[in-house]
């Protein structure tokens, strides 16, 4: 006699080939893994403070050797090459550039009241340009806080420079007020206003505001020009 378990029963094969089936309890199953075990819990912590966000800081780049030194305030437009071309022109004129891109003036001006100014600084203040040019009275604040800081009473303003768009072009909308805007910069500050567009030409911008390096150095050259006509 011999025994097949098949499944729930037993084929018992008796002598002579018969065979009756024996019914067996539940099938083999391999025993039940262990239950993972439970997460671990850290203890009760105090919440993290997220930290406040980093006030912005501006660009200072500094060259030259020949003192007084000339301070420039600006946004993207006041680049570092556009600092060396006033020095060069100056015969190695010191100079220090304040510069954030893409910065309103009013801004711009609230971080430079944190600067600290030589006494007998030259001061070249280039900004308004991130602004609506409606705000025509932040921008005469931001440019009237900025020329305080300059103790030597020196100092000069380049207007807000008007681009390639297609609304800025003369009789444009935005150019219609730049234009009022750059008016009443002129207004304020008479001579000591440098109007920087009529000083350019279309090739001599990279994109619709900023300059290729010919046209940064017009700039550079008519504002050398300024500083060397009044002897600073």
């Amino acid at each position: 006699m011999r025994r097949v378990i098949l499944g729930l029963f037993t084929l018992v094969v008796l002598g002579g080939g018969a065979a009756v089936a024996e019914e067996q309890g539940e099938p083999w199953a391999p025993p039940a893994s262990s239950p993972p075990p439970p997460p671990k819990v850290a203890p009760n912590q105090p919440p993290v403070e997220p930290k406040p966000p980093r006030p912005p800081e501006f660009w200072v780049i500094s060259g030259g050797t020949r003192p007084p030194e000339i301070a420039m305030l600006g946004d993207s437009l006041t680049t570092p090459y556009f600092g060396q071309t006033v020095s060069a022109q100056l015969d190695d004129r010191q100079y220090k550039i304040y510069a954030l891109g893409g910065t309103s003036a009013q801004m711009l001006s609230d971080m430079f009241e944190n600067e600290t100014m030589p006494a007998d600084a030259l001061g070249v203040i280039w900004i308004g340009r991130n602004n609506n040019p409606a705000d025509v009275d932040v921008v005469l604040d931001s440019i009237e806080r900025a020329a305080a800081r300059f103790a030597s009473g020196k100092y000069l303003v380049l207007n807000v420079l008007s681009g390639l768009n297609a609304d800025e072009q003369p009789g444009g909308t935005k150019r219609i007020k730049m234009d009022a805007l750059n008016e009443a910069i002129a207004a304020a500050y008479g001579d000591r206003v440098i109007s920087v567009r009529p000083l350019l030409e279309c090739s001599d911008f990279e994109d619709y505001i900023h300059l290729h390096k010919p046209g940064q150095e017009k700039i550079a050259r008519a504002l050398a020009d300024a500083i060397r006509a009044r002897g600073w």
